[in-house]
């Protein structure tokens, strides 16, 4: 692969902030009964959602005795008990015990008086010429504490993503443009993380638009973090939510996939996925396995990867970058975030 990049990385003109994770203080314990307050462990947490899952379920299959009967007598009773579990039983655990989960979250607020280190912005974009001038303008406005460079990777365009990038980074110093053969998304940051040398890294797509405050919420619940923690995962919303039908299908998408489904991951301290629109990693622990793997998934794989020894979080509250749904006239897309990202 080819890597040409158009404007040299640059000496910090300030000496880096070492990155230094902090173990959470348990000032304010979430749990009490009158005076007396309790923490519930992560453990603990999941085992009771589990069993008020069992419980719903053990429920509904007492009540849906009848149900199985009747349905057996006309398409025997395997199937019978398979149409009921699939169509109740089942979701109604998963359910209830998606909402335990939340219900047991006690989020503690994000302690911001931190010596906020480096932090390089990472965008890889493909024929992005429509909306790369937007993104990194959304990017430059952040409110960060400490010192942000943004990489623009060109995977190989055919129009003029490139020269829009490069044209912002003549008027902004913090942005410089790396340009490869098209090969992915994978290849791409990974040749802009070549040129990284700050100890965080953060991703997002080349249409997400970030709110002034997001990168300064990821960082600091990543310092805030266990020292294992090597990802942070912001919220995403969808900006043109009402633009077809499409889009109002990512939206509630975003909502179950981000805002439910990742926060019960974030409670067990278990994140899958950092999607590709708004993520934060420790550069070294992405170096150490290697990278952005190849593949349809490649923010997936490495989370995963990374996941075998170390930990990932969400962002609660309001980080909020938000991404378009792109017009499927124009380039089609997966409407399930996890795949698309």
């Amino acid at each position: 692969m080819e890597l040409r990049q158009e404007t040299a990385p640059r000496e910090s003109s300030s000496p880096a902030i070492e990155l230094v994770l902090a173990l959470p203080q348990r000032e304010a314990l979430p749990w009490g009964v009158g005076r007396f307050r309790f923490y519930l462990r992560v453990r603990t947490r999941f085992f009771l959602t589990v069993a008020a899952g069992l419980a719903w379920a053990g429920l509904s299959s007492w009540i849906a005795i009848g149900w199985i009967d009747s349905l057996g007598r006309l398409v025997t009773l395997p199937l019978a008990i398979f149409v009921i579990a699939g169509i109740a039983i089942i979701p109604g655990y998963l359910n209830i015990q998606l909402v335990s989960s939340l219900l047991f979250d006690r989020p503690r607020p994000i302690d911001f008086d931190h010596d906020y280190p480096d932090v390089t912005l990472l965008i890889a974009a493909y024929n992005e010429e429509h909306g790369i001038c937007e993104t990194l303008e959304y990017a430059l406005r952040q409110d960060y504490p400490g010192k942000l460079d943004v990489v623009v990777t060109d995977d190989g365009s055919t129009d003029s993503t490139p020269e829009l990038a490069a044209l912002v980074g003549r008027r902004d110093p913090r942005v410089r443009v790396v340009t490869t053969d098209h090969a992915g998304k994978s290849d791409a940051l990974n040749a802009a993380l070549a040129t990284v040398r700050t100890p965080l890294v953060a991703t997002i797509d080349a249409d997400t638009l970030l709110m002034p405050s997001a990168l300064r919420r990821a960082i600091a619940r990543m310092l805030s973090s266990p020292p294992d923690t090597v990802a942070v995962a912001g919220s995403v919303l969808v900006r043109n939510s009402r633009a077809g039908a499409l889009a109002r299908v990512q939206e509630w998408d975003y909502f179950l996939a981000i805002a439910s489904v990742k926060r019960q991951q974030a409670l067990f301290q278990g994140t899958l996925v950092a999607q590709g629109a708004f993520s934060v990693y420790r550069a070294d622990a992405v170096r150490a396995v290697g990278g952005w793997q190849d593949g349809s998934v490649p923010n997936n794989g490495l989370l995963l990867k990374l996941g075998d020894d170390e930990e990932a979080h969400d962002v609660p509250g309001p980080s909020l970058p938000s991404s378009s749904y792109p017009d499927p006239s124009v380039r089609p897309r997966l409407t399930v975030w996890w795949l698309a990202s």
